[in-house]
């Protein structure tokens, strides 16, 4: 993610040089209001550099939260035994534990109500 992310910001540092270098352009033209519009948007580019990267280091930061609040869910299930788990345990799961009955795995929850469900406990 992170040379996916390093790419996007070069994009960005690039398209803000451009619109610059056409917002430099249009002044000298004395094309005010479009010299105006595109520093603006030059500006609103660069400005999207550091917000990416706040918002990869809050993504970062939650999913590390995540995986802590996930072992330690998994050492109280498994009597504080060490054990790994991941969000995708987690995930599996809770979906084991929502299902009701044989059409719930049929229909993967598709229309199926397990508060009405008349074969509750019919999965074995």
């Amino acid at each position: 993610m992170r040379r996916g992310t390093q790419a996007l910001w070069i994009l960005y540092a690039g398209l803000a040089l451009a619109l610059l270098a056409a917002a430099l352009l249009a002044s000298q033209r004395e094309q005010y209001p479009t010299a105006a519009l595109l520093a603006a948007a030059a500006i609103g580019l660069a400005m999207a550099i550091p917000h990416t990267a706040w918002l990869l280091e809050e993504y970062r930061h939650l999913l590390g939260r995540a995986d802590a609040d996930n072992r330690a869910l998994a050492r109280a299930e498994a009597g504080h035994r060490p054990a790994l788990t991941t969000r995708q345990d987690v995930q599996v799961r809770q979906i084991l534990a929502a299902a009701c009955c044989d059409t719930w795995w049929a229909t993967a929850g598709a229309e199926h109500d397990p508060d009405h469900c008349t074969r509750k406990d019919q999965t074995t």
